[in-house]
Protein backbone atom coordinates (compact mmCIF):
# COMPACT_ATOMS: atom_id res chain seq x y z
CA UNK A 1 0.00 0.00 0.00
CA UNK A 2 1.29 3.90 -0.77
CA UNK A 3 0.89 5.96 2.33
CA UNK A 4 0.24 10.09 1.68
CA UNK A 5 2.50 12.46 3.33
CA UNK A 6 1.42 12.57 7.41
CA UNK A 7 -0.99 9.23 7.01
CA UNK A 8 -0.34 6.98 9.90
CA UNK A 9 -0.32 3.44 10.10
CA UNK A 10 -1.47 1.60 13.32
CA UNK A 11 -0.45 -2.03 13.13
CA UNK A 12 -1.97 -4.52 15.76
CA UNK A 13 -1.34 -8.35 16.69
CA UNK A 14 -2.81 -10.46 19.28
CA UNK A 15 -0.34 -12.82 21.72
CA UNK A 16 -1.65 -15.95 22.43
CA UNK A 17 -0.83 -15.97 25.99
CA UNK A 18 -2.17 -19.81 26.27
CA UNK A 19 0.86 -20.95 24.17
CA UNK A 20 3.17 -19.86 26.83
CA UNK A 21 2.07 -21.49 30.07
CA UNK A 22 5.59 -22.66 30.87
CA UNK A 23 7.89 -22.19 33.93
CA UNK A 24 9.60 -18.97 32.69
CA UNK A 25 6.67 -16.40 31.78
CA UNK A 26 8.71 -13.37 30.24
CA UNK A 27 8.56 -13.29 26.83
CA UNK A 28 10.55 -10.87 24.36
CA UNK A 29 9.80 -10.57 20.49
CA UNK A 30 9.93 -8.55 17.45
CA UNK A 31 7.77 -7.58 14.69
CA UNK A 32 10.03 -6.35 11.07
CA UNK A 33 8.46 -3.61 8.96
CA UNK A 34 10.08 -3.50 5.53
CA UNK A 35 9.51 -0.68 3.00
CA UNK A 36 10.33 -0.56 -0.42
CA UNK A 37 12.64 2.15 -0.69
CA UNK A 38 13.63 3.36 2.72
CA UNK A 39 15.32 1.55 5.32
CA UNK A 40 13.03 -0.90 7.54
CA UNK A 41 11.75 -0.96 11.13
CA UNK A 42 11.76 -3.36 13.80
CA UNK A 43 8.81 -3.58 16.43
CA UNK A 44 9.59 -4.76 19.76
CA UNK A 45 7.36 -6.36 21.95
CA UNK A 46 7.43 -7.66 25.87
CA UNK A 47 5.26 -9.55 28.36
CA UNK A 48 5.15 -10.86 31.85
CA UNK A 49 2.36 -13.68 31.24
CA UNK A 50 1.05 -14.67 34.70
CA UNK A 51 -0.42 -18.08 34.95
CA UNK A 52 -3.05 -19.61 37.14
CA UNK A 53 -1.16 -21.21 39.85
CA UNK A 54 2.11 -21.25 40.75
CA UNK A 55 4.22 -24.75 41.08
CA UNK A 56 7.49 -25.22 42.94
CA UNK A 57 9.85 -26.69 42.39
CA UNK A 58 8.90 -27.00 38.43
CA UNK A 59 11.59 -30.10 38.72
CA UNK A 60 12.08 -32.18 41.47
CA UNK A 61 15.27 -33.91 41.60
CA UNK A 62 15.67 -36.63 43.71
CA UNK A 63 19.41 -37.17 43.17
CA UNK A 64 20.54 -40.94 44.12
CA UNK A 65 18.10 -43.53 45.01
CA UNK A 66 17.91 -46.87 44.94
CA UNK A 67 16.16 -49.53 43.11
CA UNK A 68 13.72 -50.51 45.58
CA UNK A 69 13.81 -47.34 47.64
CA UNK A 70 10.26 -46.30 46.63
CA UNK A 71 11.39 -42.79 46.75
CA UNK A 72 9.13 -39.67 47.54
CA UNK A 73 9.24 -36.47 45.98
CA UNK A 74 6.80 -33.17 47.09
CA UNK A 75 5.76 -30.41 45.41
CA UNK A 76 3.64 -27.27 45.90
CA UNK A 77 0.93 -25.50 43.38
CA UNK A 78 -1.16 -22.44 44.83
CA UNK A 79 -3.26 -20.45 43.17
CA UNK A 80 -1.50 -16.92 40.96
CA UNK A 81 -4.16 -15.28 39.22
CA UNK A 82 -7.16 -17.20 40.58
CA UNK A 83 -8.30 -17.23 43.42
CA UNK A 84 -9.62 -20.97 43.58
CA UNK A 85 -8.83 -23.90 42.21
CA UNK A 86 -9.85 -28.08 42.88
CA UNK A 87 -6.58 -30.37 41.74
CA UNK A 88 -7.96 -33.75 43.15
CA UNK A 89 -5.20 -36.51 41.50
CA UNK A 90 -4.56 -39.31 44.04
CA UNK A 91 -4.14 -42.08 41.89
CA UNK A 92 -1.28 -43.82 39.89
CA UNK A 93 0.95 -41.97 36.94
CA UNK A 94 3.44 -43.28 35.04
CA UNK A 95 3.70 -45.64 37.72
CA UNK A 96 4.16 -43.22 40.82
CA UNK A 97 1.50 -42.76 43.22
CA UNK A 98 0.82 -39.20 43.24
CA UNK A 99 -1.31 -37.70 46.15
CA UNK A 100 -2.40 -34.38 46.18
CA UNK A 101 -3.87 -32.66 49.72
CA UNK A 102 -5.06 -28.84 50.16
CA UNK A 103 -3.20 -26.86 52.44
CA UNK A 104 -2.84 -23.55 53.94
CA UNK A 105 -0.10 -21.42 53.15
CA UNK A 106 1.10 -19.07 55.89
CA UNK A 107 -0.02 -15.20 54.72
CA UNK A 108 -1.89 -16.59 51.98
CA UNK A 109 -5.66 -16.90 51.19
CA UNK A 110 -5.77 -18.71 47.74
CA UNK A 111 -5.89 -22.07 46.53
CA UNK A 112 -2.61 -24.66 47.34
CA UNK A 113 -1.96 -28.15 47.46
CA UNK A 114 1.07 -30.36 48.23
CA UNK A 115 1.66 -32.86 46.14
CA UNK A 116 3.37 -36.19 47.15
CA UNK A 117 4.74 -38.40 44.19
CA UNK A 118 5.72 -42.24 45.30
CA UNK A 119 8.10 -44.36 43.16
CA UNK A 120 6.86 -47.84 41.91
CA UNK A 121 8.30 -51.08 44.44
CA UNK A 122 10.75 -51.17 41.51
CA UNK A 123 13.01 -48.71 38.86
CA UNK A 124 14.73 -49.09 36.05
CA UNK A 125 18.57 -48.59 37.06
CA UNK A 126 20.47 -45.58 35.43
CA UNK A 127 18.57 -42.19 34.81
CA UNK A 128 15.16 -41.24 35.26
CA UNK A 129 13.12 -37.82 33.74
CA UNK A 130 9.72 -38.39 34.04
CA UNK A 131 7.02 -35.57 33.00
CA UNK A 132 3.29 -34.83 34.81
CA UNK A 133 0.30 -32.99 33.38
CA UNK A 134 -2.78 -33.04 35.57
CA UNK A 135 -6.02 -30.74 35.23
CA UNK A 136 -7.82 -28.69 37.20
CA UNK A 137 -11.36 -27.66 37.11
CA UNK A 138 -10.35 -24.25 36.02
CA UNK A 139 -12.04 -23.86 32.59
CA UNK A 140 -9.58 -23.53 29.38
CA UNK A 141 -6.58 -23.19 32.18
CA UNK A 142 -3.48 -25.47 31.01
CA UNK A 143 -2.68 -28.21 32.80
CA UNK A 144 -0.34 -28.02 35.94
CA UNK A 145 3.32 -29.49 34.75
CA UNK A 146 6.16 -30.79 36.44
CA UNK A 147 9.08 -32.89 36.17
CA UNK A 148 10.74 -35.77 38.33
CA UNK A 149 14.26 -37.02 37.78
CA UNK A 150 16.66 -39.00 39.45
CA UNK A 151 19.76 -41.37 38.93
CA UNK A 152 18.51 -44.77 39.83
CA UNK A 153 21.24 -47.08 41.84
CA UNK A 154 21.33 -50.56 42.48
CA UNK A 155 20.34 -51.46 46.04
CA UNK A 156 24.15 -50.97 47.67
CA UNK A 157 25.73 -47.93 45.70
CA UNK A 158 29.27 -45.54 47.11
CA UNK A 159 29.46 -42.27 46.28
CA UNK A 160 31.29 -41.16 44.60
CA UNK A 161 32.90 -44.29 42.95
CA UNK A 162 35.61 -42.30 41.85
CA UNK A 163 38.16 -40.21 44.33
CA UNK A 164 40.87 -38.10 42.91
CA UNK A 165 43.89 -37.30 45.01
CA UNK A 166 46.31 -34.74 44.11
CA UNK A 167 49.29 -34.90 46.45
CA UNK A 168 51.41 -31.75 45.13
CA UNK A 169 48.20 -29.37 45.78
CA UNK A 170 48.09 -31.04 49.38
CA UNK A 171 44.49 -32.40 48.13
CA UNK A 172 45.19 -35.50 50.24
CA UNK A 173 41.84 -36.53 51.65
CA UNK A 174 37.70 -36.98 49.89
CA UNK A 175 34.73 -38.39 51.69
CA UNK A 176 33.53 -41.42 50.16
CA UNK A 177 29.84 -42.68 51.15
CA UNK A 178 28.07 -46.41 51.46
CA UNK A 179 24.31 -46.33 51.24
CA UNK A 180 21.63 -49.35 51.44
CA UNK A 181 18.88 -48.53 50.30
CA UNK A 182 16.66 -51.92 50.99
CA UNK A 183 15.17 -51.45 53.97
CA UNK A 184 15.59 -55.25 55.13
CA UNK A 185 19.67 -54.83 55.08
CA UNK A 186 22.24 -53.35 56.87
CA UNK A 187 24.71 -51.35 56.09
CA UNK A 188 28.40 -52.69 55.56
CA UNK A 189 31.55 -51.49 57.15
CA UNK A 190 33.87 -50.94 54.68
CA UNK A 191 37.29 -53.24 55.69
CA UNK A 192 40.27 -50.89 56.04
CA UNK A 193 42.83 -52.95 55.28
CA UNK A 194 41.62 -53.29 51.45
CA UNK A 195 42.44 -49.63 51.38
CA UNK A 196 46.02 -49.65 52.96
CA UNK A 197 46.91 -52.17 50.39
CA UNK A 198 46.79 -49.11 48.21
CA UNK A 199 48.11 -46.81 50.23
CA UNK A 200 44.72 -45.24 51.50
CA UNK A 201 43.44 -44.92 55.00
CA UNK A 202 39.91 -44.43 56.05
CA UNK A 203 37.92 -43.87 59.08
CA UNK A 204 34.39 -43.64 59.86
CA UNK A 205 33.10 -39.95 60.54
CA UNK A 206 29.81 -38.73 62.06
CA UNK A 207 27.02 -37.01 59.35
CA UNK A 208 26.02 -39.54 57.65
CA UNK A 209 22.01 -39.81 56.58
CA UNK A 210 20.31 -42.63 57.53
CA UNK A 211 21.11 -46.28 56.23
CA UNK A 212 24.23 -44.85 55.24
CA UNK A 213 27.71 -44.45 56.39
CA UNK A 214 30.47 -41.30 56.06
CA UNK A 215 34.34 -42.23 55.73
CA UNK A 216 36.99 -39.98 55.40
CA UNK A 217 39.34 -41.56 52.91
CA UNK A 218 43.22 -40.30 53.05
CA UNK A 219 46.00 -40.74 51.12
CA UNK A 220 49.40 -41.80 52.79
CA UNK A 221 51.25 -43.04 50.32
CA UNK A 222 55.04 -41.24 49.36
CA UNK A 223 54.24 -38.91 45.80
CA UNK A 224 56.97 -39.85 43.65
CA UNK A 225 55.42 -37.00 41.08
CA UNK A 226 53.77 -39.54 38.63
CA UNK A 227 50.03 -40.17 38.21
CA UNK A 228 48.52 -43.13 39.20
CA UNK A 229 45.01 -45.20 38.56
CA UNK A 230 43.87 -47.77 40.45
CA UNK A 231 40.64 -49.93 41.35
CA UNK A 232 39.51 -51.29 44.50
CA UNK A 233 37.68 -54.16 44.76
CA UNK A 234 34.85 -54.01 47.70
CA UNK A 235 33.62 -57.99 48.37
Amino acid sequence: MKMAPQQEIKIQFTLDTSRYRQPISRKVGSIPVVFKRHSGLVLEWSADIYTPFVVEPWLIDLGNVGIREQTQGRAIVAAHDSNDFILDINDKYNGWDVESTPIKLKDFNRSAYELIFTAPEELPEGPLRLEFEFQTNLVKAPPVKLSVQANVKPDLFLSPTRLIFDPSRQKNTQQLTIRQTDANALVPELDPKIFLAEGLKIKKIDGAKKNSRLYEVKYIKSFDGKGYNGDIILP
